[in-house]
This record gives structure tokens, C-alpha cells and sequence, in this order.
């Protein structure tokens, strides 16, 4: 299984590079920051890219990149499935709508308006104190 293959399950990712703004884990949902830097997804941000596992050097799924290290990225296309970060403190069932919590993690859909739904949930997942990995299908 390659790199892309641990996070993005099925579908397309378009793959870029950016180097980290901040210190990022496979998984977490990013944005462009003012410097052209790979940083966390701020609540309401609806850009589908997402910290992918590095071939080169290992970093598997459990992975972090430091801050000014090379991130290999993946906007995530409509249609694919992949493995993203959920925030704390979320009862996730299946077919529940995702949306960014900030810091690069997903919350369940609320009241929220102005933020792009993310993806659907394919799994449920309840966390407490720690962020949890989900399967998600992006729309």
C-alpha cells in the first residue's frame, strides 16, 4: 500500500508539496496560508487537502511533519473516500455531515453557517479527550 493509499481509500487527490507552516499530522485538513505554507484548516475553511503519508521517509498514518519540513499534500476530488482527523468531543454516526472544527480536524455539522460541508461520515466514531481517525466520502 502506498503512501496516498493509507489515507485516501478510493478516489483521486491531486498530489502538491508545500512546506509546513506549523507542525501537522497525516490526516489533518489544511489550508494555503498567507505565505504560501501548508497550515491547520481554520473552522469554515473548504479547501478538501489533506496531510498524506511521505514515502520517501516513512511517515505512515500515526505521522507528523515539523513546521519547514516538505508536506505532501492531497486535494481530495468529489467521490473519494479517505481517512481524516475528527475533533474531540464528537458522537459521529454514519451518514452525519462533516465540517472543519479547526486545527485541521472535522466536527458533526451543527448550526453552523458560511462552512463548506467537508464529506459524509462512512463510520461511526465517538471521541472524548482525544482526536480519533474517520472514514469519510468527500461531496
Amino acid at each position: 500500500m502506498t503512501g496516498l493509499d493509507v489515507i485516501v481509500q478510493s478516489g483521486n487527490a491531486s498530489i502538491k508539496e508545500k512546506l509546513a507552516a506549523e507542525a501537522i499530522s497525516v490526516g489533518n485538513l489544511l489550508k494555503i496560508d498567507s505565505n504560501g505554507k501548508a497550515a491547520l484548516a481554520a473552522t469554515g475553511v473548504n479547501l478538501k487537502m489533506v496531510a498524506l503519508c511521505n514515502v520517501a521517509d516513512a511517515t505512515g498514518v500515526d505521522g507528523t511533519y515539523a513546521s519547514g519540513t516538505t508536506v505532501r499534500c492531497g486535494v481530495l476530488e468529489r467521490g473519494a473516500t479517505a481517512v481524516l482527523k475528527l475533533a474531540t468531543s464528537q458522537t459521529i454516526v454514519i451518514g452525519d455531515y462533516l465540517v472543519s472544527a479547526g486545527s485541521g480536524n472535522l466536527k458533526k455539522l451543527s448550526t453552523e453557517t458560511g462552512c463548506e460541508i467537508i464529506g459524509v461520515a462512512l463510520e461511526a466514531v465517538t471521541t472524548t479527550a482525544s482526536v480519533a481517525d474517520i472514514l469519510v466520502e468527500v461531496i
